[in-house]
């Protein structure tokens, strides 16, 4: 099992006072507790055997940008050669205390070997992610708390979560949904949200829904609150179910005494207008493929009459392309693309300038970023995955603004814009509902960057006997799977007046009822042109 190295830090320890103090005047790594305690040292290493998911040149801006925002809030970064001195470690003697050692948020390979010489130093693991959070926060905090890509991962996931699919139920919020997908896709990169009945767990705020109702018919579901996945990722291993099963009993007990009090505070009310709220989205996403207006009417039946009355899928998307047209928000997340290694440090720092959060790598970020800032406009990982997901491509004069403008203003307008305002409208979810598998070696591009842009749009990625599609180089003779080539999934996302057939391997036929479906979801999606 792979180890995740955390700071555990004794009362006296910088880390202990630093978590109750926030280090003062802003300098939230140098130190404090009143009692003269020394600034935190760093360790960044510029070793690109250890930075596998950055080439040399990200690797070096990476170490020079992060080594720059711990000076700036009062560290102390201590260099690489020097504590990576194999004869010191090898006799457990690195010259000076380290207190943490900072990598880029991913996933890595050679995860055991990093754990390993963060032991060795005595040293936290840490992501840039978390660097970032604290500077933030002006608050170390408690060096346990779990939080997601805070710390560099082993790659491929826990493996004992290899087989759980979950369906989330009576949480709190859209927010705190999406938070308990994303420790999924950490926990296990595959791991499947359900929308149908076949889901193992069922990750609960209480005990109440129809999903809830389903578990506990079947009598064979977990049914766990949001901390099971806490746990999992911090043990970073499988956790005991029974240990945070849903409190069926204590819930009910608590729903009574707060209908019984005559005299309930403000606070009461709010928690119980949280709670329809919560179950008025909870029964959205319940019904969520149903079509008819009726239905989206009858669920929506206090909300003021609009003609005629969306779906609840088109009334999410519209929400969420609502939110891309208003200003961005004060903590937006920046990614780059398309931009040379001396652009790319300028749009950063202006990003940093705005109090945006920057997110780091090549590869497409989880959580996704809210805005994409590249200088010109290709077919790449990172466009593409934007473009499904319904994130906005943004010219850099967009960060120069210092006032508040809209997305439209400063958005690319020519290129793969139609596709850009396409998907920004429906809010991403460029393959809602689509079921792919990829296989094959020698693809182009390769099968991590197809497999990112279908998660980015929705897809789900599944073994090939389970998919509507397989992705794959060439089609085997005598198979009987719809196979297609990668261009396939490209132009879906890129090219919306042109049909999909000629991407696919042999000759679509439109009477075969299993591309009549991935048509049909195609035009759906792409505003009208689907395979044929």
């Amino acid at each position: 099992m792979a180890h995740i190295p955390v700071c555990d830090p004794s009362p006296d320890s910088p880390a202990a006072a630093m978590a109750t103090t926030g280090g003062g005047g802003g300098v939230v790594f140098g130190g404090g507790g009143g009692g003269g305690s020394p600034p935190f040292r760093f360790v960044v290493p510029d070793d690109p055997l250890l930075h596998s998911d950055l080439n040399a040149c990200d690797m070096a801006q990476f170490c020079a940008e992060t080594s720059e925002l711990i000076r700036q809030n009062g560290g102390i970064v201590v260099s690489y050669s020097q504590v990576a001195s194999s004869h010191l470690l090898s006799e457990g003697l690195p010259p000076e205390k380290i207190d943490y050692f900072v990598l880029a948020s991913s996933s890595y390979e050679n995860f055991d070997s990093i754990a390993k010489l963060a032991s060795q130093l005595n040293a936290a693991l840490v992501s840039d992610f978390w660097i970032e959070h604290v500077i933030e926060q002006n608050c170390v905090g408690d060096p346990n708390d779990v939080r997601i890509h805070h710390t560099p991962l082993p790659a491929g996931g826990i493996p004992a979560l290899a087989n759980v699919k979950i369906a989330i139920t009576a949480v709190k919020s859209r927010s705190v949904k999406d938070e308990i997908k994303a420790m999924a896709s950490v926990a296990y990169p595959t791991m499947e949200v359900c929308r149908d009945d076949t889901f193992t767990h069922l990750i609960a705020g209480e005990p109440r829904g129809k999903r809830y109702e389903a578990a506990t018919s079947r009598g064979d579901v977990h049914i766990v609150t949001p901390k099971w996945l806490e746990e999992c990722l911090r043990r970073w291993e499988r956790a005991p179910e029974e240990e945070f099963a849903l409190a069926v009993q204590e819930e009910e007990e608590e729903n009574e005494n707060e209908n019984e009090n005559e005299t309930a505070a403000p606070a009461a009310a709010e928690e119980k207008t949280a709670a329809l709220a919560a179950a008025a989205e909870e029964a959205a996403e319940e019904e969520e493929n149903e079509e008819t207006v009726a239905a989206a009417a009858e669920e929506n039946e206090n909300e003021e009459p609009a003609a005629p009355e969306p779906t609840k899928p088109d009334k999410r998307r519209a929400e969420r392309s609502n939110a891309w047209a208003a200003s961005a928000p004060k903590k937006a997340r920046i990614a780059t693309s398309c931009c040379h290694t001396d652009e790319k440090r300028d749009f950063q720092q202006l990003a940093r300038q705005r109090g945006f959060l920057v997110l780091q790598g090549k590869k497409w970020p989880s959580p996704p970023p809210t805005h994409l800032v590249l200088p010109r406009l290709l077919r790449v990982e990172k466009v593409v995955c934007a473009l499904a997901a319904g994130v906005p491509l943004m010219k850099p004069a967009w960060l120069h603004q210092r006032t508040s403008s809209s997305v439209d203003t400063h958005a690319w307008t020519d290129g793969l814009a139609e596709a850009s305002a396409h998907w920004r409208a429906r809010g991403g979810c460029a393959f809602e509902g689509l079921r792919a598998a990829v296989v094959g070696g020698s693809l182009t591009p390769p099968r991590s960057t197809i497999e990112a842009i279908l998660r980015a749009g929705g897809a789900q990625v599944v073994a090939p006997r389970a998919a509507q599609i397989v992705v794959c180089a060439e089609a085997p003779a005598g198979d009987h799977l719809l196979r297609v080539s990668p261009e396939f999934i490209l132009s879906w996302v890129t090219t919306l007046d042109e049909p999909l057939a000629a991407c696919a391997h042999g000759t679509p036929a439109s009477g075969d009822e299993r591309w009549a479906e991935v048509d049909a979801l195609a035009a759906r999606l792409r505003g009208g042109v689907g395979v044929f």
